[in-house]
């Protein structure tokens, strides 16, 4: 895993990397690792070229509001507005919500959620996908008033969706048997 991230400002260049905590082997003392020091391993290395000074910051000291949540948060980053406009507009085009996009084929979480989920919810989320394949395959898009009508960030399975990770991670903690399994058809 690898991340970098370099930008200019009246001070000089700063770069920020992602490091990947090295595998534990066998040979390693795990009573000297332990579990919590295993996951904070995950480190972030900052390097201040023009100061010439490296930060080394563990993943436990930004479990809070963090700089990678300014990174991608629209409010506070021009580049991340730019491209929720961009996603935004897109899904105007063919009037699809974000959360239409998620498969639940991939993610049996989301499967469970959309399950959970009111019919009339499911049946709206079905009709958005199907109009979209519809205008996709005629290479049309909606019409300029439909698209103003359009919320493509609204969300209608977040909440579902939290609450469904919420219980399975419960589970596991418990060590009970998962409540759904992935089965091939």
């Amino acid at each position: 895993m690898g991340f970098n991230l370099t930008e200019s400002n009246s001070l000089g260049f700063v770069c920020i990397q992602l490091h990947r905590p090295k595998p534990i082997t066998r040979e390693s003392n795990l009573s000297k690792i332990g579990t919590a020091a295993a996951a904070a391993a995950l480190s972030f290395t900052i390097y201040h070229h023009f100061i010439g000074r490296t930060e080394t910051l563990s993943s436990e000291a930004m479990a809070t509001k963090t700089w990678v949540d300014s990174i991608l948060n629209p409010k506070t980053n021009w580049f991340a507005a730019q491209h929720m406009k961009a996603v935004s507009g897109r899904l105007r085009k063919y009037g699809l919500r974000f959360e239409d996009l998620y498969d639940p084929k991939e993610d049996l979480d989301i499967k469970e959620a959309l399950n959970r989920l009111p019919q009339e919810v499911v049946d709206a989320r079905n009709q958005r996908l199907k109009r979209a394949m519809d205008l996709s395959m005629k290479h049309q898009y909606l019409s300029d008033d439909l698209q103003a009508q359009q919320t493509p960030f609204r969300s209608y399975l977040k909440d579902m969706l939290a609450l469904v990770k919420k219980e399975r991670a419960e589970r596991e903690a418990l060590g009970a048997l998962p409540l759904y399994q992935r089965t091939i058809p």
